[in-house]
């Protein structure tokens, strides 16, 4: 069983002469450096319309097919806004300038609104063996419209600006290599962000003989620092996320099922392949998936193209099962939501709760960036994962695998995602990295368990 080291691991910045001095403001890319922004480019965006994000990943999904010919899309002006190389091929081009098919209505995927109490929810006993394989209410659609997307030529393909966000943070002899924390396609720009707490000549030199000076960027945060992995303390079967497992260390994120049996999803750090894994209350399960390596970071599971963040299932023993709801409140609370809806893909600007079982319910976090490779403080990297801030407090080790979601009108939740780590301080300026649950049902066999409002 893989421990969560709560040690932090504290960037550095060396400042041995004026050549070396870090860039205090915006610098343009030279032919021999690449550029300094000193300013997240996402600040101010806009919160995704559902019918943009729906959009949005079948861009994705297409740039996927073809990587290499493909760029990573993004949403300007109210529009999808689809990329390809000068080189494409005819027919990766025609599929790209493909209209998508969208909703015509928004459903109601909730807000993060923590002062929503919703109507009492009792535990209730759970089929250990639930028969639909569904396991869930898909969010309901009554119409679609077709929309095409704007489309224009750039420099560098999905797979060029892939391989480059993935590689960074691997590369230990790049001058300051300590400093870096995470790299993300900043998809309007057609360039990888690379978050440092240090921008020296030396580091953006070396950067662009790697990757040319326009292909990657520094994104200069001084006080930046690696981020750490993350007690409802007695909750049995049928178990509810938000509750702890490995003695503390971790907390479950939401209930799911396949091919009518019960299973927990978490973090993938929080496990090991085969393991079994218990809570205070005795037995949780086995697990079946895990595609994190508690050594290395995130692996491609079952033979996938995609990192797919930080993820694990739990089976559940005959006579146990999982439940639709998770623990609200603080971490002493007795209480729950029942999740009732899947919030779809994540979105820059999104705004959302996160359920540990250490810290308890806590709002207001906003994603700011989206597909994010980064580095944690024990040197493991993480990949395909989403990063959101929040001022206040923040969440702490044993939160790792904490349900993350929104709170509907009515007090239920639509599921969103898996916490997997963030800041290491506990209040302040916090960060937090997790997994989209739209991602874990693509990569995962199974679906969320997701009961259907009456």
């Amino acid at each position: 069983m893989a421990r969560i080291s709560l040690a932090v691991a504290t960037a550095s910045v060396v400042l041995s002469s004026p050549a070396t001095a870090d860039v205090a403001v915006d610098v343009p890319a030279t032919a021999t450096a690449v550029a300094v922004i000193t300013q997240d480019p996402h600040e101010n965006d806009a919160p995704l319309t559902h019918a943009q994000r729906m959009a949005l990943a079948a861009a994705s999904d297409r740039a996927g097919a073809y990587p290499a010919d493909l760029s990573v899309p993004y949403v300007a002006g109210g529009k999808v806004v689809a990329t390809a190389t000068a080189t494409a091929s005819a027919e990766s081009v025609r599929v790209g300038r493909e209209p998508y098919n969208v909703p015509t209505s928004e459903p109601d995927l909730g807000s993060d609104d923590g002062t929503i109490e919703g109507p009492p929810v009792v535990k209730e006993p759970v089929e250990p063996n639930p028969v639909e394989e569904s396991g869930a209410a898909a969010l309901s659609v009554q119409a679609t419209t077709a929309i095409s997307p704007n489309f224009t030529t750039v420099k560098y393909s999905a797979a060029q600006l892939e391989a480059a966000r993935d590689e960074v943070l691997t590369l230990n002899d790049l001058p300051g290599a300590a400093s870096l924390v995470s790299a993300y396609v900043d998809a309007p720009n057609n360039r990888v962000l690379v978050e440092s707490s240090t921008a020296s000549l030396e580091l953006r030199q070396a950067l662009a003989a790697r990757y040319g000076s326009d292909r990657v960027a520094l994104y200069h945060q001084p006080d930046l620092v690696r981020p750490v992995k993350k007690e409802r303390h007695w909750d049995d079967s049928p178990f509810a996320g938000g509750s702890e497992i490995d003695s503390g260390n971790c907390t479950k994120a939401f209930g799911w099922v396949h091919q009518g049996k019960s299973y927990i999803l978490t973090a993938g750090h929080c496990t090991s392949m085969n393991a079994t894994i218990s809570s205070n209350a005795g037995s949780v399960g086995k697990v079946t998936a895990d595609n994190y390596n508690n050594k290395t970071g995130s692996v491609k599971w079952n033979g996938q193209s995609y990192y797919s963040g930080d993820l694990a299932t739990i089976k559940m023993p005959a006579g146990k099962a999982s439940s639709t709801l998770i623990y609200k409140g603080g971490p002493g609370s007795n209480s729950f939501r029942t999740v009732t809806a899947k919030w779809g893909p994540s979105g820059l600007s999104d705004r959302y709760c996160v359920g540990g079982q250490i810290t308890g319910e806590m709002c207001g976090f906003k994603v700011m960036a989206t597909n994010v490779t980064a580095k944690y403080g024990d040197n493991e990297i993480v990949k395909g994962v989403h990063r959101s801030h929040r001022n206040g407090k923040c969440t702490r080790g044993g939160d790792s695998g904490a349900p993350i979601y929104t709170i509907r009108s009515d007090g239920s939740i639509a599921a969103k995602g898996v916490l997997s780590g963030g800041s290491s301080n506990t209040s302040g300026s916090c960060r937090d990295y997790f997994t989209d649950t739209y991602l874990a049902e693509k990569a995962l066999a199974g679906v969320l368990r997701v009961k259907a409002p009456k």
